[in-house]
């Protein structure tokens, strides 16, 4: 049997990429939310909105990757934003994240933070070299699905 996203909940889909995200595949992240999740959503929808946070994070993270501070300052600060401005309760129940869950979320967003500093300066060498941030891993571990 041969499973394609279309056939997986949005939460499936969701960690599907919270997986790649969580192993600094930001990229690959980024390309499987949108083309698994972004296309199902309502346009205009709070949870396309999350969603579209993820995606903008994860593309500033790679930016960060790469070395491109300008650009991961200014793609993940929006990606930031938009997750702090769409994480609503519905959202959350729409893609099965837990109460518990949800409460990692801020200090999840604070560590990303730290990586993308609000201002766009040079970064220390320690964050420089870091090569992942394991921001699902309560999250990606849980065994509901």
């Amino acid at each position: 049997m041969h499973i394609t996203p279309e056939s997986l909940s949005l939460r499936q889909r969701f960690l599907a990429g919270a997986r790649l995200f969580d192993a600094a595949e930001y990229f690959a992240a980024h390309d499987y939310w949108e083309a698994s999740l972004w296309p199902d959503l309502p346009a205009q929808s709070p949870q396309k909105r999350w969603i579209q946070g993820w995606i903008q994070l994860a593309v500033g993270l790679c930016h960060w990757q790469r070395g491109n501070m300008v650009g991961a300052h200014r793609v993940g600060q929006r990606g930031l934003a938009q997750l702090r401005a769409s994480c609503t309760s519905e959202v959350l129940q729409t893609f099965g994240v837990g109460n518990a869950e949800a409460s990692n979320l801020a200090a999840l967003w604070a560590e990303i933070s730290a990586v993308l500093p609000p201002e766009i300066e040079p970064v220390s060498r320690e964050l420089a070299e870091r090569q992942t941030i394991p921001v699902f891993r309560a999250i990606c571990q849980r065994k509901t699905d």
